[in-house]
Parts: structure tokens; C-alpha cells; sequence
């Protein structure tokens, strides 16, 4: 049996996810698998780029020396994929802010990919309906993002503030997109935000700089599994292991403003 996972995870809850973590854990520490191994699952499955990007964190949060020898790669990696970095800079500016409030960053990295699963858990607002396709143009970071805010009022405390966190870093994404289309990026996100409540779910064609329907954009389920994953992931780790707002600029050009 694979210890990543190898099925479906619509019906896996995060204490199952956390069991799977835990194996591999405690699996680096036997040394009966090696964090290259690890590396490589983020480039795996929908079921096993999650666990792989958890324990990577994992493996930073208990010390960030372990990771010294491929995090590097790991950063490059994770910041190469598509609208991850925009999800990933806002999260460390968020986490940043967060520090000086008495948060510290094992807790908003812990904390964010704990949102994350939540989020995973909520995939099916935002399927079109259509084999593996969810809602493009950045529809359904917003939705999740929606939906985060909401579970968040039920947690309270350090963590409801974390989840609030990750879903201010997923709305990234269609703000990103709003750029690309010079479509001004708060404007467009509140309009979003608006019809997302009303019960609309629109996206950003980026083609014709408007808005349209989410579905009519769709993309496939593992591309929007893998920005968010990447982006949460890349944060905890910058975080964790080279500071978090002086790291920004390394990342990428894109404007870390978000807000």
C-alpha cells in the first residue's frame, strides 16, 4: 500500500490526511524513505501532492535543518508553477503580519495547510459538473475562499485567524488575473466577491479583459489542486526555513501587494 495515498479523497477527512502524514513522518525518521522521495510526490497524484507538501513542511517544522540540503530545489519547484507564487507571496505577508501579532510561523504554517484540506473538502462547490473540471478564471479560489471565511467564524482563535490568512491568499489568484487582463485587481475581486454571494460564480477571461461565467472557463481539478498546494506549501516553507517578507523578491516580480 502506498503510504501517499492512492484513491479518492472526496470522503477523506483531515485526521485521515494527518494519519497518512504521520506514516511518511515517521517513515524519514526510520529512514526507510528519503525527503528526495518525497520531493518527487509533488509531482504525483491529486491524493499524494498534499501529503508530500505536508510533510515537507512537517519536515521543516521540526527542523529546519533537515530540509537545508533540498530546499532550495524545493522553492524553485513549488515557485515555477502557475499562479502559485501570487497565492504564496500573499500568504507571506499575511504571515508576517500575523508574527508581529504574536502568531508565529509554525502555527500560520501548520494552520494554513489545515485550511488547505479544508478547502480540498469543499471541492465539490466548485465543479462544473463536467468529469475533473472545477471553475475557471479564478471563480474558484473565490468560492473557496467564500467558503473558508465561513468555516473560520466556526473555529475562532489563533486558528480562525490563519484560515481568514489562507483565504485572503487564495483570492490572489483572481487578482493575479485581473492584472494580466489590466483589469484593476480590487475592483474586479469585489465585484467577484459580490456575485459569489449572490449566488453567481464568475471568472476573469483574461482574453477579453471581463467577466464570465466561471464554468465556461473551467479548468481541470488537479491544475486548481496544484496552485493552491504549491502556494501554501512554498509559504510554510520560506517561512520556516529563510524568513518570510525579506524572501519576496526572490520569489518572483509579481507585485506582492495584494490587498
Amino acid at each position: 500500500m502506498d503510504i501517499f495515498g492512492n484513491g479518492d479523497d472526496d470522503d477523506e477527512g483531515p485526521t485521515e490526511t494527518q494519519q497518512r502524514v504521520e506514516t511518511v513522518v515517521d517513515s524519514l525518521r526510520a529512514e526507510q524513505i528519503q525527503l528526495s522521495e518525497v520531493v518527487q510526490r509533488l509531482d504525483g497524484s491529486v491524493e499524494e501532492r498534499p501529503v508530500a507538501a505536508r510533510v515537507l513542511v512537517q519536515a521543516a517544522l521540526h527542523n529546519s535543518n533537515t530540509v537545508e540540503g533540498i530546499v532550495e530545489g524545493v522553492i524553485d519547484r513549488l515557485a515555477e508553477r502557475e499562479l502559485a507564487r501570487p497565492v504564496a507571496e500573499n500568504l507571506l505577508v499575511s504571515t508576517e503580519s500575523l508574527r508581529t501579532n504574536g502568531i508565529d510561523y509554525p502555527t500560520v504554517a501548520e494552520g494554513s495547510l489545515d485550511a488547505l484540506e479544508e478547502a480540498f473538502r469543499r471541492i465539490e462547490t466548485v465543479r462544473t459538473g463536467r468529469s475533473e473540471e472545477v471553475l475557471g478564471g479564478g471563480a474558484s479560489e473565490t468560492v473557496l475562499a467564500t467558503e473558508l471565511r465561513g468555516h473560520a467564524d466556526s473555529v475562532g482563535g489563533r486558528k480562525q485567524l490563519v484560515t481568514e490568512a489562507t483565504a485572503d491568499a487564495f483570492e490572489a489568484v483572481p487578482m493575479a488575473l485581473a492584472r494580466q487582463a489590466n483589469m484593476d485587481p480590487i475592483d474586479t475581486l469585489v465585484e467577484m466577491r459580490s456575485e459569489c454571494e449572490a449566488g453567481n460564480t464568475v471568472g476573469i477571461n483574461t482574453e477579453e479583459s471581463e467577466l464570465r461565467n466561471g464554468g465556461e472557463l473551467a479548468i481541470s481539478e488537479m491544475e486548481l489542486r496544484t496552485r493552491l498546494t504549491d502556494g501554501v506549501a512554498l509559504a510554510g516553507i520560506v517561512a520556516l526555513t529563510q524568513g518570510t517578507v525579506t524572501q519576496l523578491g526572490t520569489l518572483t516580480s509579481h507585485d506582492p501587494n495584494l490587498d
